[in-house]
């Protein structure tokens, strides 16, 4: 499966000005811009291993990028002498990620059910690089460079009834990441109980810890 979006939005305009002697003119052309786009890829491939065991493998690709431009350019006449002047910014922010995760299972009985699996994830952040160009001046970039970091885990859990009423699910997933060589890791715990009081009635209770090593960010 695979998805792209990419959606544009412009403004383009001219100005000009004379004085009434013709001795000064001016004439000004302006762009303004902003994009913002998505691709998404999945490549995924199911499998039964046994009557009991089935696999599910998928390999993932995605990228985000967004794009806020202006660009300005001027002519001035005046007398006998003439100038252009330029200027020209954009602001872009990207992020890359390649992903590939194996899933498991396991059904021993019709009220026991396994589930297992491993992710593996390649993120390429460039979290936001403003340029900006104008005359008489070098080229200057701000912002932060391409940084690369990867993401693993992996995660167990079982659902299986201990009585006709109690049933249980507990799990545990195990994640860590790396970004600049520095490694952060976390375990996170799942339990889930359900205890029957009627065929109608029912008691749940549940616990979990979870950990989310990307946030989304502003600098506003």
């Amino acid at each position: 499966s695979a998805y792209l979006g990419d959606d544009k939005g412009s403004y383009e305009g001219n100005d000009s000005y004379s004085s009434p002697d013709n001795s000064y003119t001016s004439t000004t052309h302006d762009e303004l811009g902003i994009q913002w786009g998505n691709i998404t890829t999945a490549l995924r491939w199911n499998s039964v291993i046994t009557n009991k065991l089935f696999s599910n493998v998928t390999a993932t690709y995605s990228r985000y990028r967004f794009l806020i431009y202006a660009n300005s350019q001027s002519k001035i006449v005046e007398s006998d002498t003439s100038r252009e002047d330029y200027f020209y910014t954009e602001y872009n922010s990207s992020i890359k990620d390649y992903a590939l995760k194996v899933d498991f299972d396991y059904i021993p009985a019709p009220d026991h059910y396994i589930k297992f699996g491993a992710q593996a994830i390649q993120h390429a952040f460039t979290p936001g690089v403003l340029a900006y160009r104008e005359t008489h001046q070098k080229d200057t970039t701000l912002g932060a460079t391409k940084t690369n970091a990867q993401e693993f885990s992996v995660y167990a859990e079982d659902d299986f009834a201990i009585t006709p009423k109690l049933k249980v699910n507990m799990g545990v997933h195990a994640s860590g990441f790396l970004v600049e060589e520095k490694f952060y890791a976390s375990i996170q715990p799942r339990l889930a109980a359900r205890y029957l009081l009627t065929s109608a009635l029912s008691v749940k209770a549940s616990y979990s810890k979870m950990a989310q090593f990307i946030h989304l960010l502003s600098n506003v």
